[in-house]
């Protein structure tokens, strides 16, 4: 597995969510993906962000950094 990186973007109060259709049912998430070889993880959500909503986003801060048992991190931006 890859480490990822997510996009939390606010605006009017409201967060965005994608719909998505994974195992026979339909999920909502923060937009993201996998950090690609090269990337850092701000390059990487804001790839993501545009792949997957088609948005221009600018990267206010950091909110968190989670780190899994496997080795993996997780941005949020």
């Amino acid at each position: 597995m890859r480490d990822r990186s997510i996009a939390v973007v606010v605006r009017n109060g409201l967060i965005l969510v994608e719909q998505i259709f994974f195992d026979n049912r339909y999920f909502y998430t923060m937009p993201g993906g996998g950090i690609e070889q090269g990337e850092t993880p701000e390059m990487a959500v804001l790839r993501e962000l545009k792949e997957e909503c088609g948005l221009d986003g600018e990267i206010i801060r950091p909110l968190s950094v989670i780190y899994c048992k496997n080795g993996r991190k997780e941005y949020s931006f």
